[in-house]
């Protein structure tokens, strides 16, 4: 009801802007089709002069890039800089950092107490030496959820507990505390991860959030998909995504939309959610706004393989005269294209988040997430490669970006054989080759 009241403020006058160039969108579409570059990124952007425009505006400290191993475009021409956010929490001043990049030559403003100056790289060098600028230092919750199915007669995982097992293992050794992590799985009769239980620990995450806070969920079990109701249609294929509880067959999957309000709508700002769905048809499993979109060998791993441009359109023929087929051609794409824009600016519109959301899906939401066995071990894919990708960066002293922790990710699935394609997504405009993974 609430999202119903608020697409009413909806300035769809602002879409006839937007529309006008539609007809080069159709074309992109096309390109895309034959393989081309995706260059209309909302979130792997060159934004400089947003960039510049921040380091106007706020005090940062200074990290060259060839002194921070792993950072995206790591050349002489380019400098990271790291922007202090400031919170209050318990009566206290706490400060954490976003990343930034900016022209190397470009003088930076420096926080000196209550008060900032521009100055030189050379003069803070010594300054961020011993910073950490790595990790925000409000608190750190983690609800980690894994369903074997056990007990089921058919439809049984295998690595699902596994996964939430290493999870955790992970999160201990990097400033999660046991008094923090809520595990619910199917083999332990005093936890169970039905749908009550885990819409309660969705509320214990959320609850006392609080600027500066990491807040991680971790999801491993089955997923599915269901037709979209109510009057409010923003799925670009009509269906909501699922996870399933462990008692599904008697209170039914917990929808996207369910998550998005109980887990997102919630946080205040400047406080991170992570979370991981490793399940099947997930890519848009929390109904939040921007898609990864990567460039490169990657260019296409956001797109449905059944929503090409000539998928599309294979059902014309050329009985009825070539001019005829064009216009068909082009009516029906300018219309999808209208539609797809609509719902995307309606979600962007509903869904940007104040907070730092991020999610990673096992796969686009017509994929399927595998079950698998890796070295001996029953576990799923694609938290496997989460946790073996953030290994090899830590064991090179390295904090990764977003949009590096995905390649990875991605990298390391496509070199074991599996063609579930892992999806980023997040709840406001972001530079992913910018941000760090905060853990």
């Amino acid at each position: 009801q609430e999202r119903e009241k608020l697409v009413m403020s909806f300035n769809f006058s602002s879409l006839v802007d937007t529309l006008t160039p539609l007809a080069g969108n159709v074309i992109n579409s096309a390109m895309d089709s034959l393989g081309g570059d995706d260059d209309n990124n909302n979130n792997n952007n060159n934004n400089n002069n947003n960039n510049n425009n921040n380091v106007d505006d706020h005090p940062i400290i200074v990290q060259q890039s060839q002194q921070q191993g792993g950072l995206p475009n790591n050349n002489s021409n380019v400098q990271y800089v790291y922007k202090p956010v400031y919170y209050q929490k318990d009566g206290q001043m706490y400060m954490y950092y976003q990343t930034v990049a900016v022209p190397a030559d470009q003088n930076v403003a420096h926080l000196d107490g209550q008060s900032h100056t521009t100055v030189n790289l050379d003069d803070v060098q010594g300054q961020v030496a011993s910073a950490d600028l790595s990790h925000p230092t409000g608190a750190r919750k983690a609800l980690l959820v894994g369903i074997n199915y056990i007990g089921h007669e058919s439809g049984n995982l295998k690595g699902c507990i596994n996964d939430v097992t290493n999870i955790k293992n992970y999160l201990l050794q990097h400033g999660f505390s046991e008094s923090n992590i809520t595990m619910l799985t199917d083999d332990n009769p005093n936890s169970k991860p039905t749908r009550d239980n885990i819409l309660a620990g969705i509320d214990w995450l959320v609850s006392g959030a609080s600027a500066g806070d990491i807040l991680f969920f971790h999801y491993s079990g089955h997923g599915g998909q269901k037709d979209e109701t109510g009057l409010i249609h923003i799925e670009f294929d009509g269906k909501n995504e699922t996870i399933i509880p462990c008692d599904y067959k008697t209170n039914g999957h917990i929808i996207d939309d369910t998550l998005y309000t109980k887990l997102v709508c919630p946080l205040p700002a400047n406080c991170t959610l992570i979370s991981i769905f490793d399940s099947c048809h997930s890519g848009t499993i929390l109904d939040i706004p921007y898609t990864y979109k990567a460039t490169g060998k990657y260019s296409n791993a956001h797109q449905d393989e059944n929503d090409s441009f000539f998928k599309r359109h294979a059902h014309f023929g050329l009985a009825t005269g070539l001019v005829s087929v064009i216009s068909s051609h082009l009516t029906e794409e300018v219309t999808y294209q209208g539609k797809k824009l609509v719902k995307q600016k309606l979600l962007e519109q509903l869904h940007t988040t104040n907070s730092d959301v991020f999610c990673i899906s096992g796969c686009r939401d017509e994929q399927t997430s595998a079950d698998t066995n890796i070295q001996g071990q029953a576990t799923g894919a694609m938290s496997y490669a989460f946790i073996n990708s953030m290994t090899q960066f830590d064991q090179n002293n390295t904090h990764p970006t977003w949009s590096q922790l995905i390649t990875f990710m991605r990298d390391f699935l496509g070199d074991k054989g599996f063609k579930q394609m892992p999806q980023l997504c997040c709840g406001k405009e972001t530079d992913l080759g910018a941000v760090h993974v905060l853990i």
